[in-house]
């Protein structure tokens, strides 16, 4: 079995060296900056919607001590689109440790770094030896192993399974092993119809199929409902505010609207008035459908609000950039 890893991960690395890809955030001489951000952005994303904005962060904040002296404001502006709106303020957050006494021994204490992104950072920016286990290198092993067990439950299992492969970082090159596993899995080992006959590891694998990994059946994911009030003042400005700091699409920009988890309604004085729209967004947990209204507002508006031309407007999440095209 010792000389089965030795050939799998000698191999992989030979493919790898030959198709590689090209991304902003790899170089032969990684830039642990570069490294980190990267993978905050990739948790729960992909790649070509990362690249957009890796670049971007990196025209507006070239140095960790830029991203650090920045306004959080000004960031999740910059973020907005991206999603999980929780790991740009960890991202500021971590910024600032990482600025004043770079990157910790054990990089879990840094805001938003789990094991994953802890050992992917460690293996690729600084090329120490770690076990990496994304979706992409869980479906590899799936395969290689012919797993009957389903994910989720198989998780652990598939840990198991990968942590020989990563004591196998030949010529240490331990960093480069786990981006040779990550590139296998999304340009080689596909969720679907993966390319089987182009396989440089394919001799090993037991499954060859898409029927592996195995997944546990889906719930259907709840159904909500909110409105969202739109609220012109004379000079055709609309009513923005920006959400509270914690919570579902935290420190956003948004219009004014029923809570998205109690549906409670917004503080502020609103007469309602027709249906001018409606919208429809997936979460990870829920999908909601968004009644869009016509409104005015009475009373003094809260300092969290204010008055803005929609064309003008920036920190959007992609819910409300939906509802402001609608």
């Amino acid at each position: 079995m010792t000389q089965m890893f030795h050939n799998f991960t000698l191999q992989l690395l030979d493919w790898y060296d030959q198709n590689k890809r090209d991304l902003p955030w790899r170089s032969d001489d990684p830039n642990p900056y570069h490294v980190w951000l990267s993978e905050i952005m990739l948790q729960q994303t992909t790649v070509t919607a990362v690249k957009t904005y890796f670049l971007k962060f990196l025209d507006h904040y070239p140095t960790v001590q830029d991203l650090a002296q920045a306004d959080e404001d000004t960031i999740m502006a910059d973020w907005a689109g991206l999603g999980y709106y929780s790991r740009a303020r960890n991202l500021h957050k971590a910024s600032k440790i990482i600025a004043s006494n770079g990157f910790p021994s054990d990089l879990t204490e840094l805001a938003g770094v789990g094991r994953y992104t802890a050992a992917a950072i460690n293996t690729i920016a600084f090329n120490k030896p770690a076990v990496v286990v994304d979706g992409n290198i869980e479906r590899v092993m799936a395969r290689v192993f012919k797993v009957e067990e389903p994910l989720p439950k198989a998780k652990p299992y598939l840990y198991e399974l990968a942590t020989p492969f990563f004591m196998e970082a030949h010529q240490n090159r331990s960093g480069d092993l786990a981006q040779a596993f990550m590139d296998l899995g999304s340009s080689i080992c596909l969720p679907k119809n993966p390319k089987c006959d182009m396989c440089p590891i394919n001799e090993f694998c037991k499954a060859q199929s898409d029927e592996y990994p195995k997944r546990a059946k889906k719930a259907n994911k709840p159904q909500r409902t909110a409105t969202c009030f739109w609220i012109e003042n004379e000079a055709g400005e609309v009513l923005f505010e920006k959400r509270p700091p914690k919570g579902l699409l935290g420190g956003t920009i948004g219009l004014p609207c029923t809570d998205l988890t109690t549906g409670a309604m917004p503080d502020l004085m609103i007469d309602s008035g027709d249906t001018i729209g409606e919208v429809r967004h997936i979460f990870t947990h829920f999908a909601l459908t968004m009644t869009i209204q016509k409104a005015s507002v009475k009373g003094a508006i809260p300092s969290n609000c204010f008055w803005q031309k929609p064309e003008n407007a920036s920190g959007l999440s992609s819910l409300f950039r939906k509802v402001c095209l609608f």
